[in-house]
């Protein structure tokens, strides 16, 4: 699984890129993961839209997908 590649950044989990869907239905935003898609893998790298000057701990919880902020809850004890 790539998504591990996210870890091994040095920036911090909270500090990590975030993207939003090309999609005009996609109204969540993603962790952008070391290939550019998102990490819960619901969204490929073709798909993810970076969004600029936004960091993950920035984007309110009701706006994150719920996957990729279970998975970030999951490796936070790991990234340490």
């Amino acid at each position: 699984m790539s998504d591990v590649r996210v870890l091994d950044q040095g920036a911090g989990l909270s500090a990590l890129s975030v993207g939003r869907p090309a999609s005009p239905s996609g109204d969540h935003l993603h962790v952008m993961d070391g290939d550019d898609a998102s990490l819960c893998g619901r969204v490929d790298a073709e798909d993810l839209i970076q969004v600029h000057d936004l960091q993950w701990r920035d984007v309110p919880i009701s706006l994150r997908c719920r996957v990729c902020r279970a998975i970030m809850q999951v490796a936070a004890p790991f990234a340490g």
